[in-house]
């Protein structure tokens, strides 16, 4: 053998051992290696990172641009692993990651590159000072456009109260807040891809949150109103502020932002029952003022109350003048008749004291007094001349003034005596019922003089004649004497200078009444709602407001017998109210509800995981009227979300099933009619087998290389291998095949002749069995298995005649190459170079 074929025939020697050495490698891998084994396996050869990443999914599977993801597989380096991207529609367009590390020597995390273009890439994985794996083809798509959700909560609020800005993005590399604020909360300044933080705003605001991504940006604006009312304004004026008694003045005003008003002052009585009372909002009022006054308008609106005071003085002339009339006004009298005599007084302060004198003892200190006389023992003429006067005394000073002169005659024809024979009834309790005096000589021109202390007042009554057996009779009633207080009235007729006897009538004090509403009861706060409160009592003197815990408005403190204001309250009160009068007092509360600002639901940390099935959320503000809608937004890998509605009568508590949920990471948010909640982070874990994910960010997607279906299997056996030439119809063979995890199997032939045994066997066979047939040329046996993993075959050759046991060797050898993974010629021949020497 010359030099030149020695060398072919070593070199042919070592091809055989590299293919002996390879099978080796691989059969002792293929011993330990188990197909139903999800983990990812790289198998290494001589030191080398080659070997098979197992596949990802059925399916190709998807990343997008600048995504996060996963890598499984085995003998990945501490540092400086990398990998390669390599386009399948654009040759040579290649990307690479490097300095990757591995923490467990199992996988690597990395970012998928920004910049790659998307379409069809395999991609491949090298350790430090090794080659590259196998590779994996999957599809990279461009970059999902961010996500955001930003909310305040509540969104409308009362001046001084808080509320709470809330964002989470997804598929965002950072956000920028805007604001139309000066000064804006620290967290604000960074937002960061999530937060939130809660303020006070003086004044209606808007954030707007700006998110970018490599997929694009995203903006959403959040807005809060501040209920914020602003203070009535009330103008009042008088035409003149300094006016002579007797002379008057015109009160005017005008208001703004106010919904009721009421006069409140000090003065004489005829001018405050035409002021304290309920007044227009806006209006003028002639008043004519006997005293000083200090009069103020009250006003009440959204944003409070307003007051306005006008002070008119008034000058009253310290003269005192007096005159004094009599009944009857004219003329004499006759003895056993009775005369009257009435002082008029004016100036002063109004305030008068009277003193009366005259002939006969005549004596009083009212404003009128009657005298009756009679003729001495000693009288002997035909008349007598009788006189009284009177001094009024006021402000310390006095007036007097003389009567006239009345001519008692004994030949004068007295007038018809005046009596009162009964009164009925002679008590009451109100001023408005009618009295009935029955007597003698009554007439139409009869009036009723009613006293009590020194005040006497002139009634006219309606007369009514006498009918058998009836007398004359008189019908009126109190009603004509303003400010009628209860107690004793001395009763008496006049008519014509004449006065009758004196009856009494007791006056009894009415029990008070009083009503009082709100309308309407209930309001939500916030909601610029008025309640008006109104009021009306009889037989009372005066009521007042219970201010101590609650003052609604000015008017409430000395509200009078009747009136209403409105209010915007923002809290729920109670408002009483108590009125006096001579019968009594009376008290009465109506209650005002303020329904607060809903409350959006807040959610507790939700345990590290749970299983599927029916999970307790806690928390507050959950909608025990209606539904609440629950919101699982997928941490990472896909925009995933799913929204469940509960309803519930517990406001701390929801109970929802998540058996539909997918396994994995979620933000969870529960929304209602009251608002939305901040997020929760909740882990749903598969069963029985828990699978923990990697830590990644929300931004991070993880792409697990796992099969979730267990692949086939298929082992084939001849016996025998060689048969030795026939010249009948062949030497019997046996084909025998198992399978695992398979649905269907298919036996198939190639070579043979169709005089051989098999024609009739081939086709769809069991999933494991043996057939016996005669062989007599070279065949090829395979069967084929298909299950919910895949496709598997087997492949055995039956040869006939005799082997040399290097070939057999061989052929088992490439039968064993066959079941592992091709390898390139190159990497071949480098490993072959390797053993020889020569690298």
């Amino acid at each position: 053998m010359n030099s030149k074929n020695k060398s072919l025939f070593l070199i042919l020697i070592a091809f055989s051992i590299i293919f002996i050495s390879l099978n080796y490698t691989y059969a002792k891998d293929e011993d330990n290696f188990n197909p139903d084994d999800n983990s990812p396996k790289v198998l290494a050869v001589s030191g080398g990172l080659w070997g098979t990443i197992k596949s990802w999914f059925v399916s190709t599977p998807s990343v997008r641009q600048a995504e996060r993801m996963v890598l499984y597989g085995t003998n990945f380096t501490s540092t400086d692993n990398a990998v390669k991207f390599t386009s399948k529609e654009d040759t040579g367009k290649e990307y690479e990651v490097l300095e990757i590390p591995s923490n467990d020597g199992s996988s690597i995390v990395f970012n998928v590159p920004a910049d790659i273009i998307p379409g069809a890439y395999t991609i491949k994985a090298g350790a430090f000072n090794s080659d590259w794996s196998n590779t994996l083809t999957f599809n990279v798509l461009g970059a999902q456009a961010p996500t955001l959700s930003f909310t305040a909560t509540p969104s409308a609020i009362l001046l001084g109260q808080s509320s709470t800005i809330s964002w989470i993005s997804s598929g965002a590399t950072s956000c920028t807040g805007e604001s139309n604020l000066d000064k804006v909360s620290t967290e604000w300044d960074s937002p960061g891809l999530t937060g939130s933080f809660s303020f006070i705003p003086s004044d209606n605001v808007s954030f707007t949150l700006i998110c970018n991504g490599p997929g694009g940006k995203v903006t959403k604006t959040a807005s809060i109103s501040v209920l914020n009312f602003a203070a009535p304004i009330v103008s009042l004026n008088a035409t003149s502020k300094n006016i002579t008694e007797g002379q008057g003045t015109t009160l005017s005003w005008s208001t703004s932002r106010v919904s009721s008003c009421y006069g409140l002052g000090t003065g004489d009585s005829a001018t405050l029952s035409k002021w304290n009372k309920i007044q227009p909002i806006t209006g003028s009022l002639y008043i004519t003022p006997s005293q000083n006054s200090s009069l103020s308008l009250v006003c009440a609106g959204n944003g409070g109350n307003a007051t306005s005071t006008v002070n008119i003085g008034v000058i009253v002339s310290d003269n005192i003048s007096v005159t004094c009339s009599t009944i009857p006004e004219t003329g004499g009298a006759a003895f056993r008749q009775p005369v009257t005599y009435i002082a008029k007084a004016s100036g002063g302060n109004g305030i008068y004291i009277y003193s009366w004198t005259g002939t006969d003892g005549l004596v009083g200190n009212e404003q009128s007094v009657s005298k009756t006389y009679y003729p001495s023992s000693s009288f002997s003429g035909e008349y007598a001349d009788k006189t009284a006067s009177v001094t009024v005394t006021s402000k310390n000073k006095t007036s007097t003034a003389q009567c006239r002169s009345i001519r008692i005659s004994s030949s004068a024809t007295p007038s018809s005596i005046l009596n009162i024979s009964s009164i009925f009834p002679n008590s009451g309790t109100s001023t408005t019922n009618n009295i009935i005096l029955r007597g003698t000589n009554f007439n139409t021109n009869s009036t009723v003089l009613v006293s009590k202390g020194t005040a006497t007042y002139t009634v006219l009554p309606t007369y009514i004649p006498a009918s058998y057996p009836n007398p004359d009779a008189l019908r009126f009633n109190l009603s004509q004497i303003t400010s009628a207080s209860s107690g004793t009235y001395t009763i008496k007729v006049s008519n014509q200078g004449s006065i009758s006897n004196s009856v009494n009538f007791n006056l009894t004090a009415p029990t008070p009444t009083l009503q009082l509403s709100a309308t309407p009861s209930t309001i939500n706060i916030g909601s610029g709602q008025q309640i008006v409160v109104s009021w009306s009592a009889t037989n009372v003197s005066s009521c007042k407001g219970d201010t101590s815990n609650y003052n609604p408005s000015p008017i409430w403190r000395n509200p009078g017998s009747s009136g209403s204001f409105s209010f915007s309250p923002s809290d729920s009160t109670v408002l009483t109210l108590i009125c006096v009068g001579d019968g009594g007092s009376v008290t009465k509360n109506v209650s005002i509800n303020v329904i607060p600002l809903a409350t959006a639901p807040v959610l507790n940390s939700f345990p590290s995981s749970v299983n599927p099935g029916l999970i307790t959320i806690n928390g507050s503000g959950f909608d025990t009227s209606g539904s609440n809608n629950i919101k699982f937004v997928k941490v990472t890998g896909s925009d995933w979300e799913r929204s469940l509605n509960v309803t519930t009568s517990n406001a701390n508590r929801l109970e929802v099933n998540v058996l539909d949920i997918p396994s994995g990471s979620y933000y969870v948010t529960v929304s209602n009619k009251n608002g939305i909640s901040a997020w929760q982070t909740l882990t749903i874990v598969s069963v029985p087998t828990i699978i923990t994910p990697p830590v990644v960010t929300p931004s991070e997607k993880e792409v697990r290389i796992t099969n979730p279906a267990t692949p086939p299997t298929v082992t084939l056996t001849a016996d025998p291998l060689i048969v030795p030439p026939s010249e009948k119809d062949g030497e019997p063979v046996t084909i025998s095949w198992t399978s695992t995890n398979a649905s269907s199997c298919v036996l198939t032939t190639t070579g043979g002749d169709k005089g051989d045994d098999w024609s009739g066997m081939v086709g769809p066979v069991d999933l494991s069995g043996s057939f016996t047939g005669n062989t007599a040329f070279d065949t090829a046996f395979t069967v084929t298995c298909t299950g919910a993993g895949g496709t598997a075959s087997k492949t055995v050759s039956v040869t006939v005649g005799q082997e040399s046991s290097m070939n057999q060797l061989w052929r088992n050898n490439m039968a064993q190459v066959s079941y592992s993974v091709e390898y390139s010629w190159s990497n071949i021949w480098t490993h072959f170079l390797k053993i020889i020497g020569v690298r």
